[in-house]
């Protein structure tokens, strides 16, 4: 799996200067923080999503599903939750915004 193939991992981008995996997630779907995540290490690990060790074993999936959730419409788009699975550092930005990569 890369980030060029059609599927799961379609909405996956890599840049090869920062050699950093990226993607976006969607707040209406309150599930869509960790699938994004899930999806984008997958691609970045070039695994299938469900070959990997689950994420709860790293962090706790419904507390970041709810820390990003939309509330009543409004979100914050300051905030920011930074973790490690495996060698991969995982950063989860408010606004949406999902980054995998490993640290030097």
């Amino acid at each position: 799996m890369n980030a060029s193939d059609d599927g799961p991992g379609e909405d996956v981008r890599f840049d090869s200067e920062t050699e950093v995996f990226s993607s976006r997630f969607d707040y209406e779907d309150p599930d869509e923080p960790v699938q994004t995540i899930v999806r984008t290490l997958a691609v970045a690990t070039e695994q299938e999503p469900n070959a990997m060790e689950p994420l709860w074993t790293y962090v706790e999936p419904d507390a970041l599903n709810s820390l990003f959730a939309e509330q009543g419409g409004d979100h914050d788009h300051s905030g920011r939750v930074t973790f490690m699975v495996d060698d991969w550092q995982i950063t989860v930005y408010s606004g949406g915004k999902v980054l995998v990569d490993k640290p030097p």
